[in-house]
């Protein structure tokens, strides 16, 4: 259960109080990251997927009806944002793999692109 002080937050945050949202980003922004690494593994990446993650809960704020807690909520935006980052990793692992397996060089890929 959301605390006044959470719900008033939230609400101010809504509204476009950026104060309240940057308060918001101070509180769960551990969270987010603890998340984030324990999907991607990798701090920097997990850094860029917590901020991805609040620049989307930014976005989306004025939809959050509080249905759910919004810990919930926003552990749900992180995890969607760390499994894209997994699945473009993955693609991006095969791709190269699969330039390498077809005996196309890196370098030849690297100077091709420029």
């Amino acid at each position: 259960m959301p605390s006044d002080d959470e719900r008033r937050l939230i609400f101010d945050a809504q509204e476009g109080s950026r104060g309240a949202f940057r308060l918001i980003v101070e509180r769960y922004m551990k969270q987010a990251y603890d998340i984030a690494y324990g999907v991607v593994g990798d701090h920097d990446e997990a850094e860029d997927v917590a901020q991805e993650s609040f620049v989307r809960v930014y976005r989306s704020l004025r939809s959050f009806r509080g249905d759910a807690g919004f810990g919930t909520w926003l552990y749900r935006i992180v995890m969607n944002v760390s499994l894209n980052r997994l699945r473009k990793r993955k693609t991006k692992e095969q791709r190269d793999l699969g330039c390498i397996s077809s005996g196309r060089s890196i370098s030849f890929r690297l100077s091709s692109a420029r």
